[in-house]
């Protein structure tokens, strides 16, 4: 809860050059965000989306991912960041797990439209398919 801590593991989740302690600090703060408790829009928040789209490590990506679950329904930078993982993650695991955190906004058009795009276009036949099945449930709740 100290705000001097809180600011530490920000800037060593964006310092890179320290990857133990890169990955540590972001996996510190997903867990704080997941809990609840330090992650309102802010610095904290941008820093796990910072990690979710561009860290090479599909842990630290990964972690950052689950950090932001609690977000993703009401903040749209949230859900654009997990969009774009579904899309371009290299790591079919964050792609497979970002589709399953779309649940509380399924009935939002741009993510139908990212999923019938994965849908049809991903290389991987894993993800195409639960891709689909995630429509199909939508579309049965909708109607």
């Amino acid at each position: 809860d100290d705000p001097e801590i809180r600011r530490l593991l920000v800037a060593a989740a964006r310092d890179r050059s320290n990857p133990r302690a890169h990955e540590n600090s972001v996996d510190v703060l997903a867990q704080e965000c997941r809990s609840g408790r330090v992650c309102a829009k802010g610095a904290v928040r941008n820093a796990l989306m910072v990690a979710l789209r561009y860290d090479r490590s599909a842990a630290v990506r990964q972690k950052a991912l689950e950090g932001l679950q609690p977000y993703i329904g009401d903040d749209m930078g949230v859900r654009d960041a997990v969009l774009e993982a579904l899309l371009n993650d290299p790591d079919p695991d964050i792609r497979t797990e970002a589709i399953g955190l779309l649940t509380p906004v399924e009935a939002d058009s741009s993510v139908r439209e990212v999923l019938q795009t994965v849908a049809n276009q991903d290389d991987n036949p894993y993800i195409r398919n639960v891709s689909r099945e995630f429509l199909e449930q939508v579309s049965q709740q909708i109607q």
